[in-house]
């Protein structure tokens, strides 16, 4: 394990400069910087969402490490964001979610990626919070890439293009955390949420590592 260690450093999952604490996923510098959101939106404006919990604004150091995270092969940042995310929602929340989830991939990004970040993220929160993590939804169809378009145009781009993949019984009256990386708009995660209450859950929520800032 020490050569391991030697050979293959921890490093802080903002900048990847070398760590020199152990057990610690960010550097001195990006702990005391990052842009961590500081005031959680508890009830948001987004169709079919009941609020949001994210632990960083999409800027900068935290832009490069998802990128790093859905682009370059770095799966090992799920577990950080996870336990990053699962710290924040313990601290906002006072009541307990039924079953966690996540915004789900087409398959053949999925597979080209060999993963879904949402998905390790969601799975590593459900871990540390002791709730039940379950896929409850598929993406029936590709979509464009939500970067670059109008608030509309995001709309449109995901609208029908998801559906529950459990029966009803499994998600009714229940309150659903929903996960994913990034909040911008929300589309996505309205769309996914009304797919949901089609299904007669109770709530839902969102979180998400990052989110942009509100202009």
């Amino acid at each position: 394990m020490r050569l391991l260690s030697y050979l293959f450093p921890p490093r802080c999952i903002l900048c990847t400069q070398v760590l020199k604490e152990e057990n610690s996923y960010f550097c001195p510098e990006c702990r005391n910087t990052a842009p961590f959101v500081k005031t959680q939106q508890l009830k948001t404006g987004v169709p079919f969402l009941s609020g949001n919990t994210s632990v960083f604004y999409y800027e900068d150091k935290v832009k490069r490490s998802i990128r790093r995270l859905k682009y370059y092969k770095k799966p090992q940042y799920a577990v950080a964001f996870g336990m990053l995310l699962a710290n924040e929602l313990e601290k906002e929340m006072e009541e307990p979610f039924d079953v966690i989830t996540w915004v789900p991939a087409y398959r053949f990004k999925t597979f080209r990626r060999g993963y879904n970040q949402a998905e390790l993220i969601a799975k590593q929160v459900a871990k540390l919070m002791s709730i039940p993590a379950r896929g409850l939804l598929t993406r029936t169809r590709p979509t464009r890439p939500q970067n670059g378009l109008t608030k509309s145009q995001r709309k449109a781009n995901v609208l029908g293009a998801f559906c529950c993949c459990v029966p009803e019984e499994v998600i009714h009256k229940k309150r659903v955390l929903l996960v994913d990386d990034i909040l911008t708009t929300g589309s996505t995660a309205s769309e996914c949420a009304r797919m949901l209450f089609e299904s007669k859950c109770q709530e839902v929520y969102l979180a998400t590592v990052a989110k942009t800032r509100e202009k």
